[in-house]
């Protein structure tokens, strides 16, 4: 497994950081049909991580028990609305979070003054707001062609936590929307 750094995001310049990584903020704007009561807004979680841009057939139809199958590919299949996913607790603790903790990234929700700017049934969110000077992603480049050809694009979740814990740690959360940038 490999750490990629991005250079860059097309937004970034000209808070492009020095040493030449990307380091700039995402802001995400989470609409709703209907104004949300604080209660269940509480109960969002917006991250976002990479995964690939295009699928590439690289093992026969069952994957699971194909020769060399890899379970950290889970982490790059394409999650849809409506599916009750595990996620890692330690996306919670939003003191202690370290970049390459998770294949997940963890949105903040932007402060009030920038909340007062939005419709009521809006709320905004800033994924890395300065907190690290790069971002990173775990790639593998593998020894086909295809997978070392193969490009990610960054896809952001908006999730609704269901207040259950697993045996694991895990904090189960339903999948509301899905947004991914181009790629």
């Amino acid at each position: 497994m490999v750490r990629v750094l991005l250079r860059c995001f097309p937004h970034c310049c000209p808070e492009h950081v020095q040493r030449c990584y990307c380091g700039t903020s995402i802001h995400v704007q989470v609409s709703f049909t209907t104004i949300l009561p604080p209660v269940v807004r509480d109960k969002l979680l917006v991250c976002a991580r990479f995964e690939p841009s295009r699928v590439v057939p690289l093992w026969p139809n069952n994957v699971a028990s194909a020769p060399g199958y890899d379970a950290m590919q889970e982490d790059e299949r394409k999650l849809q609305p409506g599916e009750v996913v595990a996620l890692p607790a330690s996306l919670l603790a939003v003191e202690k979070r370290k970049p390459d903790q998770t294949v997940w990234i963890r949105a903040d929700r932007e402060g009030e003054l920038k909340q007062k700017t939005l419709p009521q049934n809006a709320v905004l969110y800033v994924l890395n707001n300065h907190r690290f000077p790069k971002w990173q992603y775990s790639y593998d480049s593998s020894v086909t062609r295809a997978q070392r050809e193969m490009s990610h694009h960054l896809v952001v979740y908006v999730f609704q936590l269901t207040g259950s814990r697993l045996d694991s740690g895990e904090i189960e959360a339903a999948i509301l929307a899905r947004h991914e940038s181009p790629g």
